[in-house]
């Protein structure tokens, strides 16, 4: 009895955590975005007929990236949560993976990067689950831009061979401290030298739960200052 009020307790100490950065992080990631929109919303309110076409346009595009990051957590956190509860299970399908790719790139922001795609064997189709390679590219590819200065470059290869497909992705950014990476694929969780950076700590979580359900496997490489490499290898 003792060991399992010890587990008890222990899962209740983890549920009130995860609850507890849950509403710590949607409010702290909901209060820029929101305060933004209602500041651009006031602006059109009062202004509107004095604002020329140009600055009711800019008002207008910040409101709408504004919503669009809401949603993507929103997104996340509905994905994290269908995975854990068995709701999403992995469906591979032949897929282009080079499409795949320019659909995810295409709706990121890479001014101020170099960006720099290799593509080495049959890539062109690729038996996988789109709906699980599209978060791993997409968080892989953001965190990496998140965290490294503009001009630097962001690096993405992807292989295929006659047993695995190989996904990598590199950086030259602030790199993740020793004493964190036994904790970067954990739900919220974040670096100590990133907290003046905007993000959820889902990403990483997401990443490593569809790698899983791919049946694969991920590694990190990183040093603190000289950038960081995650290799995600899927059986094909």
């Amino acid at each position: 009895m003792p060991d399992v009020d010890n587990q008890h307790s222990s899962h209740e100490t983890e549920l009130t955590r995860i609850k507890t950065l849950f509403m710590t992080t949607i409010s702290h990631e909901f209060r820029t975005p929101l305060a933004t929109i209602m500041s651009s919303t006031e602006l059109l309110e009062r202004y509107l007929d004095r604002l020329t076409p140009t600055r009711r346009d800019e008002c207008l595009a910040v409101i709408h990236v504004q919503v669009q990051h809401m949603k993507e957590i929103l997104d996340d956190l509905s994905l994290l949560i269908a995975i854990d509860t068995g709701l999403i299970a992995f469906e591979p399908a032949p897929m282009s993976l080079r499409q795949v790719v320019q659909s995810v790139v295409s709706r990121m922001d890479w001014h101020g990067f170099d960006w720099r795609p290799a593509f080495h064997g049959d890539v062109d189709w690729v038996h996988a689950d789109e709906n699980l390679i599209r978060p791993i590219l997409r968080h892989l590819l953001s965190n990496a831009t998140s965290y490294s200065p503009q001009g630097s470059a962001i690096y993405l290869n992807i292989c295929q061979n006659a047993h695995e497909l190989v996904l990598k992705v590199a950086d030259s950014g602030v790199g993740i401290p020793q004493e964190d990476m036994d904790h970067i694929f954990d739900t919220f969780y974040r670096g100590r030298n990133v907290v003046h950076i905007g993000g959820t700590g889902l990403g990483l979580a997401i990443v490593q739960r569809c790698v899983k359900l791919h049946g694969g496997s991920m590694t990190c490489n990183s040093q603190v200052g000289g950038g960081t490499t995650f290799v995600v290898r899927l059986p094909v």
